[in-house]
C-alpha cells in the first residue's frame, strides 16, 4: 500500500506564520500541534511544510515566493516584540481621526518602533510582510479540513498515527466514534498514547468542528466531574432504545389519552407517561440506589411497551404484562431462531458498564435470574399501584397475574 500523502490544515499554516513572525516555536507547537511541546518533531514538522509549501508555489509558477516560504528571516528575534507595523498601520491604530500631523505621527511611530530607523530591518520586514502575503495566496491553494473518511496518517505525525491504528483507529473518522464511545478515557486503549497526548489530540479535533462535528462534553473532562443526566442530555432525542433522558416517545404512544387513563385530573403535574414516571421516581430520591433499581425497571418498562409492544404504557393491558414477564425470563437465554418477540435480542444487550451516555447503551448486560425477574415486576407493580394512588392511571395491570416465573 502507497503511504499516505499528510494534509496541511489551517493549524499547520498558523504554526508556519507564527514561526515566520519570529515567534517562538516551542509555544507555537503547543498550541497547534498534537504533538505539543516535543521540539524534535515540531521542527520535523517545520521542515515538512516548508518543503511542501515551497514545491506547491513551484508548480503553479511562483519561484519567488518558493525561495522566499524556505527563508526564516526573523531568526534571532524570539522572545522579542513583533516585527513592526507598517506607517498605515499605526496610523490606523493610533490616530483614526487624522489629529496629528503626518512629521508628528511618524515621531511617534519611531519613538514607539526605533527598529523601523533601521533599514536592513525595514528590508527584513518587507520581506517579512511578502512571506505572510504568500502564505495568504497559498492557504487558499492547499489548506484543507480534515473529514471522518481521512486516514489518521494523512493528519498527525507518523508515531501518533501508527499507535491509533493498532488501537483500530485507521481513519479521523473511526478516532471520532472511539472518542464518542468511550468519553474522556477512550485514549486507554491506545498504547503509549497517555492523557497528555489524548487531551491534544481532542484539542486539534475541536479545532475542526466545521468539518468534523462537535465533541461531547464526556469526551471533554473525565466522568467525575460532569453531572450524568446532562451528558445524556447531549444526545440528540430519539425513539430507539437508550436512556430515558434522550428517549423521544411518539405523540401517539405518549399516553396522554392511554386506555388506562385514569377519568379524571389527576393529582400530579404529568400529563404522559413519562412525565409520571419521573414523578414517581422523585418520590424515590431520598436513596441514591433505590432511585437507580427503580429507573432502571420503570425505563425497561417503558422503552418495551414503546418499542417492542408498540403502545403506551398507559395503555398496557393484564395480558401485555403477562407478556413482559415472558420476555423478561426469555431474554437473553433464547436462540435466535425461537426468539418469539418483534425486536431482536441483541438490540437490548450490552456491555456491563457502559456508560449510560454512550451510544452502546443498553437497558440489560445479560440474562436476569428468575429472583430478578421477580423484582423487576414487583417494582413496576409499585409504579403501577402509586400512579393508581394518584389518578393517573385506573387500574394496575399487574394484579392479574402472579409475579413469579
Amino acid at each position: 500500500m502507497p503511504p499516505v500523502e499528510r494534509k496541511v490544515g489551517r493549524r499547520h499554516l498558523a504554526l508556519y506564520r507564527g514561526w515566520l513572525q519570529g515567534l517562538d516555536l516551542k509555544a507555537l507547537a503547543d498550541r497547534y500541534l498534537e504533538t505539543g511541546l516535543d521540539l524534535r518533531l515540531a521542527k520535523a514538522t517545520l521542515v515538512w511544510l516548508r518543503d511542501t509549501l515551497s514545491q506547491a508555489a513551484l508548480r503553479h509558477g511562483h519561484r519567488g515566493e518558493a525561495r522566499l516560504l524556505r527563508l526564516h528571516l526573523a531568526s534571532g528575534q524570539q522572545g522579542k516584540a513583533l516585527p513592526c507595523p507598517s506607517l498605515d498601520d499605526f496610523r490606523a491604530e493610533h490616530d483614526p481621526g487624522g489629529f496629528y500631523r503626518e512629521e508628528e505621527l511618524i515621531a511617534l511611530y519611531l519613538d514607539a518602533f526605533p527598529e523601523a530607523r533601521d533599514k536592513r530591518g525595514r528590508q527584513r520586514q518587507r520581506l517579512i510582510d511578502r512571506q505572510i502575503a504568500a502564505l495568504v495566496w497559498i492557504e487558499r491553494l492547499l489548506v484543507t479540513d480534515p473529514v471522518p473518511a481521512d486516514p489518521v496518517s494523512a493528519w498527525f505525525d507518523q508515531p501518533i498515527a501508527d499507535r491509533l491504528i493498532l488501537a483500530g483507529i485507521p481513519t479521523v473518522g473511526a478516532l471520532l466514534e472511539r472518542i464518542r464511545g468511550r468519553g474522556y478515557r477512550w485514549w486507554v486503549t491506545v498504547p503509549k498514547l497517555g492523557e497528555k497526548g489524548a487531551n491534544r489530540i481532542v484539542a486539534w479535533l475541536r479545532g475542526y468542528e466545521s468539518s468534523l462535528g462537535a465533541l461531547p462534553g464526556h469526551a471533554l473532562a473525565p466522568l467525575r466531574t460532569q453531572p450524568v443526566p446532562a451528558l445524556i442530555q447531549e444526545r440528540s432525542r430519539e425513539t430507539a432504545i437508550v436512556p430515558m433522558e434522550a428517549f423521544a416517545v411518539p405523540d401517539a404512544l405518549a399516553g396522554a389519552t392511554g386506555s388506562n387513563r385514569y377519568p379524571g385530573q389527576p393529582r400530579i403535574q404529568a400529563v404522559n407517561d413519562l412525565q409520571a414516571i419521573q414523578s414517581w421516581l422523585a418520590t424515590k430520591s431520598g436513596s441514591s440506589n433505590t432511585e437507580r433499581a427503580y429507573r432502571k425497571e420503570s425505563e425497561r418498562l417503558l422503552l418495551w411497551a414503546v418499542i417492542e409492544r408498540r403502545k403506551a404504557l398507559s395503555d398496557l393491558t393484564v395480558d401485555d404484562c403477562a407478556a413482559y414477564r415472558d420476555w423478561l425470563s426469555a431474554l437473553g437465554r433464547s436462540s435466535p431462531e425461537h426468539w418469539p418477540f418483534r425486536v431482536s435480542q441483541s438490540d437490548w444487550i450490552g456491555k456491563r458498564n457502559t456508560p449510560r451516555f454512550s451510544p452502546a447503551w443498553r437497558p440489560f448486560d445479560g440474562c436476569l435470574s428468575a429472583a430478578s425477574v421477580r423484582q423487576a415486576l414487583t417494582i413496576v407493580s409499585g409504579l403501577f399501584e402509586w400512579l393508581v394512588r394518584v389518578q393517573y392511571c385506573a387500574f394496575n395491570p399487574l394484579v392479574g397475574k402472579k409475579l413469579t416465573t
